[in-house]
């Protein structure tokens, strides 16, 4: 089980058990496989004006989704051998990361509508939510420790 900090801002590597580490480091080797294999593709396909839908250019933009499911597996079961605090609190940081992307979603949404416009791409979501949920996480860390 994982033991916070005295901040509550993070835990303790040394006190998570075996099987725990092993999830947390899969579940972090796979998310960061994903941003390599999005990042490869992003690069790859920008420079072609229209990408031709063959059956090896799908397989090769979806190939971060196996990654991604892997990882998101290992960290559930990860998270479901924590104790209830330390799932309020992460459960509260995910809460704000959502709510903030999707009001911030719908501004920029708007705005570009409004504008006839494409203001930004979709990329900017991703560091929008690691924000807001870090954001959450201080707030759940002030709240619960």
């Amino acid at each position: 089980m994982a033991e916070l900090t005295p901040n509550g801002m993070n835990f303790r590597w040394s006190s998570l058990g075996r099987e725990e580490r092993r999830d947390l480091a899969w579940s972090m080797a796979g998310f960061g496989l994903a941003g390599f294999l999005a990042g490869f593709g992003n690069a790859y396909f920008q420079r072609m004006d229209q990408v031709p839908l063959t059956a090896a250019n799908i397989l090769f933009i979806l190939s971060p989704l196996l990654p991604v499911f892997l990882a998101a597996y290992f960290l559930f079961r990860f998270s479901a051998r924590q104790d209830e605090l330390y799932r309020r609190m992460e459960s509260l940081a995910c809460r704000y990361a959502v709510n903030v992307a999707m009001l911030v979603a719908a501004i920029v949404g708007l705005l570009e509508h409004q504008l006839r416009t494409d203001l930004v791409g979709i990329v900017w979501i991703i560091p929008v939510m690691l924000l807001a949920g870090g954001v959450g996480w201080m707030v759940a860390a002030r709240r619960y420790v």
